[in-house]
């Protein structure tokens, strides 16, 4: 009779991996209501003290709305009529730390990045806030992977 049970186990198990697996997707936002935005320049501290390739993070944040969002129209042009506007502020927090050994002494860096956001509508109203936070030993990296949490949030809806 335990044989029988350990064999119930096994076949059990073994039949979870051909269930079918649904992934989903509902949007934060109305698309239909909320269909462009304006993204508003970068702001924050990364800006206060640029490094070389900083530059580079509006048109980053812009291609990767363009390619990941749910959004038709999103743009970096003030000329453009939009339904909504997308305020970014980035703030940076570098830790450092020396490993003293016998003969060398290593020093590493750990950045945080955060992004605070707020999506408001175009009568100024907000529609979407929060922040993401991402850590990394490269400066760089740890603002584009916060960057890349907002783009997330704004994704169509999808049903796989």
């Amino acid at each position: 009779m335990h044989n029988y049970k350990k064999l119930f186990i096994i076949i059990t198990l073994a039949s979870l991996g051909c269930t079918p697996l649904t992934l989903s997707n509902e949007p934060v936002i109305d698309f239909t209501k909320y269909a462009s935005v304006y993204l508003v320049p970068l702001d924050g501290a990364d800006y206060t003290f640029p490094e070389f390739g900083d530059e580079e993070l509006d048109s980053y944040m812009l291609q990767e709305m363009i390619d990941h969002s749910g959004f038709t129209l999103i743009t970096n042009d003030l000329d453009e009529t939009v339904d909504t506007r997308l305020f970014v502020t980035i703030r940076i927090e570098e830790d450092l730390e020396t490993i003293t050994s016998d003969d060398t002494t290593t020093t590493e860096f750990e950045y945080k990045a955060t992004a605070v956001y707020e999506l408001r509508s175009a009568a100024d109203a907000i529609i979407d806030q929060g922040s993401e936070e991402y850590t990394s030993d490269l400066r760089r990296s740890a603002i584009r992977n916060a960057l890349d949490e907002i783009v997330l949030r704004y994704l169509p809806p999808y049903r796989i």
